[in-house]
C-alpha cells in the first residue's frame, strides 16, 4: 500500500495498475486493513477521474466504489468530479454531441443520486435523440422506481450553479419540438409530476409505433393530471396516427374547451384539419389562432397555404371538365381558382405590411408560392420587397479563428466576395431576407440568412473521408472503407478527349499501368493494376459499368483478321462517367471472386437530379503527333550504307547529286486532330429524374487516312413508386463506331506493316513516278510496295454496334432491409470488311485484288438479386449486409468469307459475288457461363472500429468438371485513429484533419482463359464422300477435367491521412500478391496423341508500396489551383513454373527476325529477355583467335561473353540481358481555374525500365537491304572507324540473328511525358442552358527518353503478359490432316508427307544413315515433331474407334452400319500404319489402344515394340476381311483390304515372322489382281488412267479447298543442288540424281528418277504466273563432261530442263514455281503432279522373295525376277541365301528410289556387329565418290549403333518418366 500511496502523488495510472495487479493479495485481509485498502482505492479512482472526467470508465469505477467507502470523506473531491462532468455534459448537449451529453448527465446522477434532475435530463435527451428509446424508457422506470417528483427537481434547479435548469429546459424544448408539439413550451412550463415521466413513455411508445402501449400510457398520466391539455394533444396525436379521426376530434374539442384561450390548440387542429383536406375547418381554426394571437406567423402563412391547396383542388376538377366539355363549369371553377391564388398571395403581402417581417419574405415567396406560380397567375409582388442592401460579416472556423479566401455568394445570383485575412466581408445583397451560400475548401458549405454583423462559423467537413464511394454490390463512406479504393471523378475524365475510358485513368490512380497496345485510332489498351498476375491467362481488370460486368477481351470482341484486335472499351462514352472506382486489394475484389485478381474498375455514369432541365453542351479539338519519330537515312546516307554493304557502287560524286530523297516515313504521317462534342439535358422531380446524352467523338490518326469516330446515346432513369419504397433505375447506352485502319501491327513488311516498311523504303526512290503515278519501291529485294499508295486505297473498316445497360427494380421491405432485382444485357454487333484493290495495293497484286467481310454478334445476359439489410443495430452498432445471386451468360456467333480474283479496284461496289477465287468461309460460335453466390459484412463500432468480411462463391463453365465451383473470401480491418478521444484532445487534431490505417487479407480468382480449354476440343472438318462434301469432327486438344483457377492470395496495409483541415489528402498502400496454380501449357508425352495440355502448374508474386497525394494549393471565389501526384514501385518473380520447363514466348516481330522472345523462368520477373551479352567489338583477328568466339568471326563483328567459360560463344551463353518491369512509376496532374477558364496538365513517367528495339534490330543491324537508321555509319565499326559502338556494316545475316539476340538491341525505356495539356473556357450561364464548354488541348507534345524508337511506351504483344514487344460427323475426324484431296487421294499435308522419312526434318547433317556422317540429338525438335504426328494420328484413330463402338452397340444397322465398320477398319489401318512407321525408327514405344482423354492416361514404352507389332498384327488381320478389295468411285486412295494385307506383310517381315509374311504376301499376288505396270514413268503420274500397281499412297502437298493459293514447296530439287541455288538436301518424291547413277544405264526405271519425269510431268500452270527470264545458267556435270542439269535463278528460284535450248526464251522461262495458281475448276483441288507411294506391288514381290529366302523355298526368286523383267534387267537364280538376300535390298532401294524407303528397310536387316549388309549403302557411296570427286562427298564412315535407332525425344521423357530413352543413346 505504501508504494501505491507513492505512486498516487506522482503517476496515478501506474498507482491503478498496480491495483489492479495486487488485488488478489488484499483478499480475506482483516476490517481495517480492508478500510485503508478501499480508502486507498478510492482516492486513486478519484484522482484519475478529476484529471479526465470523460473518461466515463474510470468514473463507472469511482460510482462502484462508493459503496465501499464512507461518502462524506470525499463530498469536495466528488462535488469537484460531479462539477466537472456535468459541465462536460452542457458542453457536448450544446455542441449537439447528444450521446455523450446524456451518458454525462447519468454519470452526475450516479456520483450524486440526491440529484435526480440529471438522471430526468438522461432520459429526456435520450427520449428525443434517435436509437435511445430503450435507454430512456430504463431511466424513466428507474425514477419512477426512486419516487421522483417535481419538488426534488425544483430544489436541484433552483440550488445547482451549474446550469442544470437551463439545460433541462433546452432538453424539453427540444424533445416537444420533436415529439410533434407544435408550439414551443413557455420558460415556466417545466413539467414537475410523475404524470411528465408517463407522458414521455408515452411519447416513446408513439416513436416505436407501439400505440396500443402508448395509449395505455396516456390513461395513465391524464389520471394523475386530467388537466393537462399537452397530454391530450398528445394523445390526439397518437389516435390520429392510428386513423382514428373521430376519437382526434374528440380530444381536440376537449383541450380547446379546457384552455379555450390557447392559440396553439386552434393552430394544431388546422395542422391536422389541413393534412384531411378539410381546408375550410382549418382556415377557420387559424383565423381563430390568429385572433388569440395576432401575427401569428405560421398561422398566417398556413392560411396562404390552405387557400392554395383549395385552389389546388379545383385543377383537378378543371381536368374532368375539360375532358367531358363541360366549358360553362370550367370557366366558373378556373375563376373561382384564381380568386383562391390571388387570396393566398393577398394574405402574406398584408401580413408582410404589416409586421415588416422582411425576414420572412425570402421564404413566403420562393417557397410557400414560388415566383414562376405568382407570373403564371398573374400575381405581381410588390416591390418594396426588392432593395439592395449592404451587410458586413466574418467568417471563423471551429476554434473562433477568421478564415481568409472564403467564398460569400448570394444564392441564386453571381454576387459574391471573399474574406480578408482577418475572416471578414462586406456584400450588398437584394435584401435582408437573402440567403448566403458560404463555400471554403475543407469545410461544410452553409446556407445562412444574410444580416448586418453575422458571424459564420464553419464546420470542417470530413467531405473527402464521408463522400460515398461505389463498391462492389453498393456504396460505402469513403471514411469507412477497409479496402484499397482509388477514385477518379468524372470532371477529370472530362479534361482531355479520350477515345475509351481505360485511357482516362492512365497515370491518375497509383498502382494503375496503362500502355497503349496498338496506335490506331481506337487501337486496344492493356490495364494492368498492381502488375501482372498471370503468364497465360487474362490480366485486364474487370469493368463494372452501371452494375454490368464486362471484361475487355479486345479478341473476344474482335471479328478476326491479321492485326490488333481494336479496343472494346472505345464504344463506352468517357463524357458519361460520374466517377471511376478502381478496387484494388481482396476486401474490395473478392465480391468479384473469380474475376477480381486482376482489380475491378467500376464506372457509375451521370444521373438526372430533382429540379429544372439543365441542358449542357461540352466541345473540345485537341492535335496529336508522333512523340519522337524515327531517323532514318536520307538518300546519301542510304547510299554510303549500301557502299558499305558491298551491294552497289556509288562515287562520292553520284552520292552529292542525290541531295536528301524521300522521308517516307513524313510522307504517310500527319499531325492528326481529335474532335469531341457531348450535349445533355438532365433534370427531374422527387419521384422521376433522368439524363440524356448524345456524344460525338472524331479521332483521325497519325496515319493518313486512318480514323475512329464514335456516336452514341445515354439514357438513365430514376423513378420511384409506393412512396419511394419501391424504385426503378434504368441505364442504357447505344453507340455505333467505325474506323479504318491500316496495317500497322503485323509481323513483317511483306505482310502490310506500314510504318516498318516506310522507314525502310529506299529514299532515293520518289513517291510517284515521272507519269504522277505510285512509283513502287522495291523493299530489300522482297517486294515492291508504296506504303503512301497502300494507305489511300487500302480499306480496313470496322464497324460496331453496342447497346449496353441494365434495368433494376429495388424494393424497401422493412426499415433497412432492401431486395433489388437487376437485368442487364451487353449486345455487340460488329463488322470488318478489308478490301485490298487487285492493282493499288501489295496484297492485292499478290492475290489479284481480295476482299474479306467478316461478322460478330455477341449476347451477354446478367441477372443480379441482392438483399440488403443496413441498421444501427445497438448504439453504435453499425451493420451493413448484402447477400446475393448473381447469373452471367455469353453467347457469340463468329462467321468471315473472302474471295480472291476481284478486278473491282472501287470498295464500294466489291462485292462477295463478284465473279471471284471464293475462300473457305469461316463460322463459329461459342458461350460462356458463370453463377455466383455473394455476401459481405460491415461492421462499424463506435465510429472508430471497421471490420468487413467477404465472401463469393462462383462456377464457371470454362473450368473442369472437377473445379467448376470456388470460394473466394476476404477479410478486412479498420481503425479510425482521428476519432479516439487522445486524438481529439491533442494539439495534433489541429493539423491532423483524419487518420486511418487498414489492413486486408483474401483470395480472388482469374476466370479469362480461353473457352473449353477444359474439354477435348472437337473442331469441324470438311471431308470429300461420294464426290461431295461431308462435314466431320477432328479432336485437336486433350482434356483436363482438373483444371481450376488461378487464385490469387492479396495482402494489403494501407493508411489515409488527411491535413490542414483537408486541404492535404495523402494515401499509402504497401500490397503482396501471390498467385498459385498458374494455367500454363505443359508439355507431355506424344504418345497421348498431343504435344501438351493446359494445366495447373506455377505462381507468381507481385508486390508493392503505392502513395497518392492530392490537395488544393489555391481556393478563392476566383482563382484556384489543385494538384495530385501517386507514385509506385511494383516488383513481380515468377516463384514456380511446376511442370512447365523454362520457355520462350516468341512474339509477332520476334518472329520475323528470328528473335527470341521473352524468356520465362522461376525465378525471374514477367517478361524478361535472353540472349548474348555484348561486350564490344573485335578490333583484330588476333583479337578473334584469343578469345571466345563464334565460327566465322571477324573484325568489326561483336563479342559476346562467355558466360560459362568454356572457349566458345554458343547459346548456352546467354544470360538474363533485359527486364521490361520499371523500378518506379509516377503520375502528376494539375487544373488552375480564373474565372470561367481552367488549365489541365497530365504528365507522367516509368523509370528504370528495360525496352526491347525491334525496329533497331530491323533497322539498326547493318545488314539488311532496306534504310537504316540516321546514326548507323558514323556508329558502326569500320577499319577506319574503329571507335564505332556499333558491329561492322555487312551482309551475313548468320551474323545479324545473333546480334539481335544481344542486349545491344535492349535501352534504357524511362520517360517523362507531357502526356496532354488543355485549356477551355465555360460560356456564362443562359436561359435553359446551365454550360457550354469549350475545350482546346494537345496530346502527346513531349517525351523526355533515352529511348531511340518511336515511344517507348512499346506493346506490340497487344493485351498478352509476355513480349510487350451424324454417323459421318463424329466419324471422320480420323481424316483430319490425313484427309482426301480432289481425287481422293489419302495426303497427309506437309505434317507428314514424308517427314516419315525423319532426315528430311532433321536436317541433312543429321539424319540417320546420312553421308555426312553427323548425328541425331535427343532434343532435335523435327524427330519430336515427327514422334507428335504419329502419336497424333494414333490418338485420332483410336477416339474413332470408340465411337464407332459406341454407334454399333447403339443398335445401327444396314448400310450405316456398314459404313462405320468401314470407318472403324480405316481408322485401324491408319493406327497400324503410324504404329510401324513409330517401330521402324525407334524400336520400343509407348502402346496406347484407348482414346486419351486427361493427362492421366500416360503409357510406357516397356517392352513396346513387342506390344506395337502384336497391335498392328491384330488390328490388320481383324480389318483384312471388312476393308473393301478395290477402290469404289471416288474413294480411290482409300485403304483397301490389299493395303492392309501389304501392311501386314510388311509388319511380319519386321517382326521376322516368315512364314506369315510368306502366306499374305502369296495371298495378294495370287488374288488381288495387281500387277506391275510396265511404263515405270508413270508410276507416279496421277492423271494416268491406269493406276498401276500403287496400293497405298498419298499426295505430297497441301491440298485445301480450291479457294486458296497452292505453296507448291521445292521438294523437287536434285539433292546435288546447293541449297542457295534452290536445292534442298534430301530427294522428296522420286530418285534423286544421287540414286540415279545407282542405276545400270539400261535400267528402265530410270525413266521414273528425277530429271526424266521432270520433263514430262510439270506442274501446271494456272492464270498466267509471271515466270522471270533466266539471266544465267549453270551446268552440272559427270566426270566425262556430259551435261546432265541446267539450272538457273530469277525471282522464283526455278531449274530448266535438262534438253532446254539455252538460245530459247521459253524453254529457259520453264521453271519449278514455287507458287503456282489454284485450277479455275473451285469444285475440284488442286494436284501435284506427284504422289507418295507408300505400299506397292513391287513391294509385295520383294517381300514374298524375302520371306522364301528365309523359308529357303524354291519359289523364292520369283518375285525378285518379277521385278527385275519390269526393269528390263535378267533374272537371278543360282545365289546362296545372303547373296540373294544383297539383291533383294539392292532392288527395294532401287525400285523405291527415295531414302524414306532405304533407311528403314536397311536397318530393318543390318547388324551393329558386322554382316554382309552393313557397308551395302557405303559401297554406293564409294561409286558416288569416285564419279563426282568432289569436297563434298570425300567422306567414309562406319555404321554405330546410332545409325540404326533414332533417340526417344528428350521431351517426352521429361514429360513422362514411365517413357525409358533407346540404349543407344542413353
Amino acid at each position: 500500500m505504501k508504494q501505491i500511496k507513492k505512486l498516487l502523488k506522482s503517476n496515478p495510472e501506474q498507482a491503478k495498475a498496480l491495483i489492479d495487479k495486487t488485488k488478489s493479495v488484499f483478499e480475506g485481509v482483516d476490517e481495517k486493513t480492508n478500510i485503508k485498502y478501499q480508502n486507498l482505492k478510492m482516492n486513486t479512482y478519484l484522482a484519475l477521474a478529476i484529471k479526465n472526467p470523460r473518461n466515463f470508465s474510470i468514473i463507472d469505477l469511482v460510482v462502484g466504489q462508493l459503496k465501499n467507502v464512507d461518502t462524506n470523506i470525499y463530498n469536495n473531491q466528488i462535488g469537484e468530479l460531479t462539477k466537472k462532468v456535468s459541465a462536460n455534459a452542457q458542453n457536448d448537449y450544446e455542441n449537439k454531441n447528444t450521446k455523450r451529453a446524456i451518458s454525462g448527465f447519468e454519470k452526475v446522477y450516479r456520483l450524486s443520486p440526491r440529484d435526480t434532475v440529471f438522471l430526468y435530463s438522461a432520459a429526456s435527451l435520450s427520449t428525443t435523440t434517435p436509437n435511445t428509446y430503450d435507454l430512456a424508457l430504463k431511466y424513466y422506470k428507474e425514477l419512477m422506481d426512486i419516487g421522483y417528483d417535481g419538488s426534488r427537481m425544483e430544489y436541484s434547479a433552483k440550488n445547482n450553479t451549474t446550469g442544470k435548469r437551463e439545460v433541462y429546459r433546452k432538453a424539453m424544448r427540444d424533445m416537444y419540438i420533436k415529439m410533434g408539439t407544435h408550439s414551443e413550451p413557455e420558460d415556466n412550463n417545466i413539467p414537475s409530476s410523475k404524470a411528465t415521466i408517463v407522458k414521455n413513455i408515452a411519447m416513446i411508445y408513439t416513436q416505436q409505433g407501439k400505440n396500443e402501449e402508448a395509449l395505455k400510457a396516456f390513461k395513465i398520466a391524464r389520471k394523475d393530471n386530467p388537466n393537462d391539455t399537452s397530454l391530450i394533444l398528445t394523445e390526439a396525436n397518437v389516435v390520429y396516427a392510428m386513423g382514428n379521426k373521430q376519437r382526434f376530434k374528440e380530444l381536440m374539442a376537449e383541450a380547446m374547451e379546457k384552455e379555450p384561450n390557447n392559440p396553439d390548440l386552434y393552430y394544431n387542429a388546422g395542422v391536422v384539419n389541413s393534412q384531411l383536406k378539410l381546408f375550410d375547418e382549418a382556415i377557420g381554426n387559424y383565423k381563430k389562432a390568429i385572433e388569440l394571437k395576432p401575427n401569428y406567423k405560421n398561422a398566417i402563412i398556413n392560411i396562404s397555404g390552405a387557400y392554395l391547396e383549395k385552389g389546388n383542388l379545383i385543377i383537378k376538377k378543371l381536368d374532368e371538365l375539360s375532358k367531358k366539355n363541360k366549358f360553362k363549369e370550367y370557366d366558373r371553377l378556373k375563376v373561382k381558382k384564381n380568386k383562391l391564388y390571388k387570396k393566398s398571395a393577398k394574405v402574406l403581402e398584408d401580413y408582410i405590411k404589416e409586421s415588416g417581417d422582411k425576414d420572412s419574405a425570402i421564404f413566403c415567396f420562393t417557397v410557400v408560392l414560388s415566383p414562376l406560380f405568382l407570373s403564371a397567375n398573374g400575381i405581381h409582388i410588390s416591390s418594396d420587397f426588392v432593395q439592395q442592401e449592404t451587410i458586413s460579416g466574418t467568417v471563423v472556423d471551429q476554434d473562433g479563428q477568421p478564415l481568409f479566401g472564403v467564398s460569400v455568394v448570394e444564392k441564386g445570383t453571381s454576387n459574391g466576395v471573399t474574406t480578408n485575412s482577418d475572416g471578414d466581408f462586406t456584400l450588398s445583397i437584394s435584401s435582408q431576407g437573402a440567403i448566403l451560400l458560404v463555400r471554403f475548401l475543407g469545410f461544410s458549405n452553409q446556407e445562412v440568412v444574410a444580416s448586418d454583423g453575422v458571424v459564420i462559423q464553419l464546420e470542417i467537413d470530413n467531405a473527402k473521408l464521408d463522400e460515398v464511394i461505389v463498391v462492389g454490390y453498393g456504396t460505402e463512406k469513403k471514411s469507412d472503407l477497409t479496402g484499397s479504393v482509388s477514385s477518379v471523378k468524372g470532371e477529370v475524365v472530362k479534361q482531355m478527349p479520350f477515345a475509351s475510358v481505360d485511357q482516362a485513368v492512365q497515370s491518375r490512380v497509383a498502382g494503375v499501368q496503362v500502355t497503349q497496345a496498338s496506335a490506331a485510332p481506337g487501337g486496344g489498351v492493356s490495364v494492368r493494376i498492381r502488375g501482372t498476375n498471370s503468364i497465360n491467362s487474362g490480366s485486364e481488370p474487370l469493368y463494372v459499368i452501371d452494375g454490368f460486368p464486362v471484361y475487355p477481351d479486345n479478341s473476344a470482341y474482335s471479328t478476326g483478321g491479321n492485326r490488333q484486335a481494336s479496343n472494346v472499351m472505345a464504344t463506352i462514352n468517357p463524357n458519361d462517367i460520374a466517377s471511376i472506382e478502381i478496387l484494388k486489394d481482396a476486401s474490395a475484389t473478392s465480391i468479384y471472386g473469380s474475376r477480381g485478381s486482376n482489380g475491378v474498375v467500376l464506372i457509375t455514369t451521370k444521373r438526372g437530379s430533382q429540379g429544372e432541365a439543365k441542358i449542357t453542351y461540352d466541345g473540345s479539338y485537341s492535335l496529336q503527333q508522333i512523340a519522337n519519330p524515327v531517323k532514318v537515312l536520307d538518300a546519301r546516307g542510304y547510299v554510303r550504307y549500301q557502299n558499305a554493304r558491298g551491294s552497289k557502287a556509288f562515287s562520292n560524286v553520284d552520292i552529292e547529286k542525290l541531295g536528301k530523297g524521300t522521308n517516307w516515313l513524313e510522307e504517310i504521317t500527319q499531325i492528326a486532330p481529335i474532335q469531341n462534342h457531348q450535349l445533355s439535358i438532365s433534370g427531374g422531380n422527387a419521384k422521376n429524374k433522368y439524363a440524356i446524352s448524345g456524344n460525338y467523338f472524331g479521332n483521325e490518326g497519325i496515319l493518313k487516312h486512318t480514323y475512329f469516330d464514335r456516336y452514341s446515346i445515354r439514357l438513365n432513369l430514376d423513378n420511384s413508386l409506393l412512396d419511394n419504397r419501391v424504385k426503378v433505375a434504368s441505364s442504357w447506352t447505344f453507340s455505333h463506331t467505325k474506323s479504318n485502319n491500316a496495317p500497322t501491327d503485323r509481323k513483317s513488311p511483306v505482310e502490310g506493316g506500314i510504318v516498318l516498311t516506310a522507314l525502310g523504303l529506299n529514299p532515293t526512290e520518289p513517291i510517284r513516278d515521272k507519269q504522277g503515278k505510285y512509283n513502287l519501291v522495291d523493299y530489300d529485294g522482297r517486294f515492291k510496295v508504296n506504303p503512301l499508295q497502300e494507305l489511300e486505297n487500302i480499306k480496313d473498316l470496322d464497324k460496331i454496334n453496342r447497346v449496353l445497360g441494365n434495368t433494376s427494380v429495388s424494393i424497401d421491405i422493412l426499415k433497412g432491409l432492401n431486395f433489388k432485382t437487376s437485368i442487364g444485357l451487353d449486345a455487340v454487333n460488329s463488322s470488318r470488311r478489308t478490301f485490298y484493290p487487285h492493282s493499288s495495293s501489295y496484297l492485292g497484286r499478290e492475290n489479284s485484288g481480295e476482299l474479306t467481310m467478316a461478322s460478330l454478334e455477341s449476347f451477354n445476359v446478367l441477372n443480379e438479386n441482392i438483399l440488403s439489410y443496413n441498421k444501427e443495430i445497438m448504439n453504435g452498432h453499425l451493420i451493413n449486409v448484402i447477400v446475393g445471386y448473381t447469373s452471367q451468360n455469353e453467347e457469340s456467333i463468329r462467321f468471315s468469307s473472302a474471295i480472291r480474283n476481284i478486278s473491282i479496284e472501287d470498295n464500294a461496289r466489291a462485292n462477295l459475288q463478284n465473279n471471284a477465287l471464293i475462300l473457305t468461309p469461316y463460322s463459329g460460335r461459342r458461350q460462356w457461363s458463370l453463377e455466383s453466390l455473394l455476401s459481405r459484412v460491415n461492421y462499424t463500432l463506435g465510429n472508430k472500429y471497421l471490420f468487413t468480411f467477404t465472401f463469393r462463391r462462383d462456377g464457371s463453365s470454362r473450368f473442369g468438371d472437377a473445379n467448376k465451383w470456388a470460394n473466394f473470401p476476404s477479410l478486412a480491418l479498420g481503425w479510425k485513429v482521428h476519432e479516439e478521444k487522445f486524438m481529439k484532445n491533442s494539439n495534433i487534431s489541429r493539423v491532423l484533419s483524419a487518420l486511418k490505417i487498414r489492413g486486408s487479407w483474401g483470395i480472388t480468382g482469374n476466370s479469362e482463359i480461353p473457352l473449353y480449354s477444359s474439354i477435348a476440343d472437337l473442331k469441324p472438318k470438311n471431308y470429300i464422300f461420294n464426290n461431295s462434301l461431308s462435314p466431320g469432327l477432328a479432336q485437336t486438344r486433350l482434356a483436363n477435367p482438373e483444371l481450376r483457377w488461378e487464385s490469387t492470395r492479396m495482402l494489403n496495409f494501407g493508411l489515409d491521412m488527411s491535413l490542414f483541415k483537408s486541404r492535404l489528402n495523402i494515401t499509402t498502400d504497401y500490397f503482396y500478391n501471390v498467385t498459385e496454380d498458374l494455367l500454363l501449357n505443359v508439355s507431355i508425352p506424344r504418345s497421348l496423341g498431343f504435344s501438351n495440355i493446359l494445366k495447373n502448374s506455377g505462381s507468381l508474386e507481385n508486390k508493392g508500396f503505392e502513395v497518392a497525394v492530392d490537395g488544393m494549393v489555391i481556393s478563392t471565389d476566383k482563382f484556384s489551383w489543385s494538384a495530385s501526384a501517386n507514385f509506385t514501385i511494383l516488383r513481380n518473380k515468377i516463384l514456380d513454373l511446376g511442370d512447365s520447363p523454362p520457355f520462350y514466348s516468341r512474339g509477332a516481330f520476334a518472329e520475323h527476325l528470328s528473335m527470341e522472345g521473352s524468356w520465362v523462368e522461376k525465378g525471374m520477373p514477367i517478361g524478361v529477355w535472353k540472349g548474348y551479352k555484348f561486350k564490344g567489338i573485335f578490333q583484330s583477328q588476333k583479337q578473334i583467335d584469343n578469345s571466345p568466339s563464334r565460327t566465322n568471326d571477324k573484325p568489326g563483328y561483336p563479342i559476346y561473353e562467355d558466360t560459362n567459360r568454356d572457349g566458345k560463344i554458343t547459346p548456352d551463353d546467354y544470360q538474363i540481358i533485359g527486364d521490361p518491369n520499371p523500378d518506379f512509376t509516377f503520375g502528376f496532374s494539375t487544373a488552375i481555374a480564373y474565372k470561367n477558364f481552367e488549365l489541365n496538365a497530365l504528365i507522367r513517367g516509368v523509370m528504370g525500365n528495360d525496352v526491347r528495339n525491334v525496329q533497331q534490330a530491323e533497322m539498326g543491324d547493318g545488314v539488311q537491304n532496306i534504310n537504316q537508321i540516321a546514326s548507323v555509319i558514323s556508329d558502326s565499326w569500320s577499319p577506319s572507324n574503329k571507335d564505332g559502338t556499333r558491329a561492322i556494316i555487312d551482309s551475313n545475316r548468320d551474323f545479324a540473328n545473333s546480334y539481335r539476340d544481344s542486349d545491344f538491341f535492349i535501352e534504357d525505356g524511362s520517360f517523362i511525358r507531357l502526356q496532354n495539356i488543355s485549356l477551355s473556357y465555360t460560356l456564362p450561364k443562359m436561359k435553359y442552358i446551365s454550360r457550354i464548354k469549350l475545350n482546346l488541348g494537345v496530346q502527346n507534345p513531349y517525351v523526355w527518353t533515352k529511348y531511340t524508337g518511336f515511344d517507348p511506351e512499346v506493346n506490340n504483344g497487344g493485351q498478352s503478359n509476355l513480349n510487350r514487344d451424324g454417323i459421318k460427323s463424329g466419324l471422320t475426324g480420323v481424316y483430319d490432316g490425313v484427309g482426301y484431296g480432289g481425287e481422293a487421294w489419302w495426303y497427309f499435308y506437309n505434317r507428314f508427307v514424308f517427314e516419315c522419312r525423319v532426315g528430311y526434318q532433321v536436317g541433312w547433317e543429321k539424319g540417320p544413315l546420312n553421308f555426312q556422317g553427323g548425328n541425331v540429338e535427343k532434343t532435335d525438335e523435327y524427330i519430336l515433331k515427327y514422334w507428335t504426328i504419329c502419336y497424333d494420328y494414333i490418338n485420332r484413330a483410336n477416339n474413332i474407334i470408340a465411337s464407332a463402338d459406341k454407334l454399333i452397340k447403339s443398335g445401327i444397322e444396314g448400310e450405316d452400319k456398314k459404313k462405320v465398320e468401314r470407318f472403324k477398319a480405316e481408322a485401324k489401318f491408319l493406327r497400324a500404319f503410324f504404329y510401324f512407321s513409330l517401330v521402324r525408327y525407334f524400336d520400343d514405344i509407348p502402346v496406347k489402344d484407348k482414346p486419351t482423354k486427361t493427362e492421366k492416361d500416360f503409357v510406357s514404352n516397356e517392352g513396346g515394340k513387342r506390344k506395337a507389332l502384336d497391335l498392328i498384327e491384330e488390328d490388320l488381320e481383324t480389318i483384312s476381311n471388312i476393308l473393301p478389295k478395290e477402290y469404289q468411285n471416288a474413294d480411290i486412295g482409300r485403304a483397301t483390304k490389299w493395303a492392309a494385307m501389304t501392311l501386314l506383310a510388311k509388319a511380319y517381315l519386321l517382326d521376322e515372322k516368315w512364314q506369315k509374311a510368306y502366306d499374305t504376301s502369296k495371298q495378294i499376288i495370287d488374288n488381288s489382281g495387281i500387277s506391275l505396270f510396265p511404263d515405270f514413268s508413270h508410276n507416279f503420274d496421277v492423271a494416268h488412267e491406269n493406276m498401276g500397281e500403287r496400293i497405298f499412297e498419298s499426295q505430297s502437298s497441301y491440298s485445301v479447298n480450291s479457294d486458296e493459293v497452292q505453296n507448291a514447296h521445292p521438294h523437287f530439287s536434285p539433292r546435288d543442288l546447293p541449297t542457295d541455288l534452290g536445292g534442298v538436301s534430301w530427294g522428296w518424291l522420286n530418285g534423286t540424281l544421287q540414286f540415279r547413277l545407282m542405276y545400270d544405264d539400261n535400267d528402265k526405271r530410270i525413266a521414273g528418277t528425277f530429271l526424266q519425269s521432270y520433263k514430262t510431268n510439270r506442274i501446271k500452270k494456272q492464270n498466267k504466273v509471271p515466270y522471270p527470264t533466266i539471266t544465267w545458267t549453270k551446268s552440272l556435270k559427270n566426270k566425262e563432261g556430259k551435261e546432265l542439269l541446267k539450272y538457273g535463278l530469277g525471282t522464283y528460284d526455278g531449274m530448266v530442263a535438262e534438253d532446254a535450248d539455252p538460245n530459247n526464251p521459253e524453254e529457259l522461262k520453264f521453271s519449278v514455281p514455287w507458287v503456282a495458281k489454284w485450277k479455275e475448276d473451285i469444285s475440284s483441288f488442286m494436284q501435284t503432279e506427284k504422289n507418295v507411294v507408300f505400299l506397292r506391288y513391287a513391294d509385295v514381290l520383294l517381300i514374298n522373295s524375302e520371306a522364301a529366302n528365309e523359308l529357303n523355298r524354291s519359289d523364292r526368286f520369283d518375285g525378285i525376277n518379277e521385278v527385275l523383267d519390269r526393269a528390263g534387267l535378267p533374272g537371278l537364280s543360282g545365289l546362296n541365301k545372303e547373296e540373294l538376300l544383297d539383291e533383294i535390298m539392292k532392288q527395294r532401294m532401287l525400285e523405291f528410289a527415295f531414302e524414306a524407303e532405304v533407311y528403314p528397310e536397311y536397318k530393318r536387316r543390318s547388324t551393329f556387329n558386322g554382316g554382309p549388309h552393313k557397308d551395302y549403302l557405303g559401297d554406293y557411296i564409294k561409286k558416288f565418290i569416285e564419279e563426282y570427286n568432289t569436297e563434298e562427298y570425300k567422306l567414309e564412315r562406319k555404321l554405330s549403333a546410332k545409325d540404326y535407332v533414332l533417340p526417344i525425344p528428350q521431351n517426352e521423357i521429361l514429360a513422362n518418366p514411365k517413357i525409358k530413352q533407346n540404349k543407344a543413346y542413353e
